[in-house]
């Protein structure tokens, strides 16, 4: 895990920072708790951090979950 932290620190350095899942084919709710941690993460460094390419899978949870409008895409 430290190794992760370590990444992420790297990778918050950045002003900004987009992440790009269209590769991604199964995602569930620990997948959309990883997606609010890394935000937290971001905002804790200062870096604006957006997502793009998210499955269509995760509409639903999104919906679900009751987090409508709260994920940057």
């Amino acid at each position: 895990m430290q190794v992760a932290n370590k990444e992420l620190k790297s990778v918050f350095s950045h002003n900004a920072v987009e992440l790009d899942f269209s590769q991604v084919t199964h995602v569930d709710t620990a997948g959309l708790a990883w997606l609010f941690l890394l935000l937290e993460q971001a905002a804790t460094h200062n870096c604006q951090l957006t997502f793009q390419g998210l499955p269509k899978k995760l509409d639903k949870l999104i919906e679900l979950s009751g987090v409508q409008g709260l994920l940057p895409v």
